[in-house]
């Protein structure tokens, strides 16, 4: 899929999810921008710093509570480095509507 299909599936999935917020929008275009930019491989690698900026999440808290909540409603794969020096891996999902 390209970035504007992987946008619009996404799009079309939220439409009808009450529990995505902004935040959790934000954080999946970041996510999705990043995947653009590592070549569109099936797992990205982030940091943290970098997806809180690009995003506009201030707390860490939020940052993680939403990264959590993305994988339980099934948009993300997310598997976080026990190391902050080794990069968190991310894998997008194609959302069933």
């Amino acid at each position: 899929m390209t970035l504007e299909q992987n946008l619009v599936a996404f799009l079309d999935a939220i439409k009808q999810d009450g529990r995505i917020s902004s935040v959790h929008i934000s954080l999946y275009v970041s996510l999705l921008r990043e995947w653009q930019l590592q070549g569109e491989l099936k797992i990205i690698q982030v940091t943290r710093d970098e997806m809180m900026q690009s995003a506009k999440i201030s707390a860490y808290r939020t940052y993680y509570r939403s990264m959590k909540e993305l994988q339980r409603y099934g948009y993300i794969k997310y598997i976080p480095s026990p190391n902050p020096k080794i990069k968190t891996e991310v894998c997008l999902l194609q959302k069933n509507t």
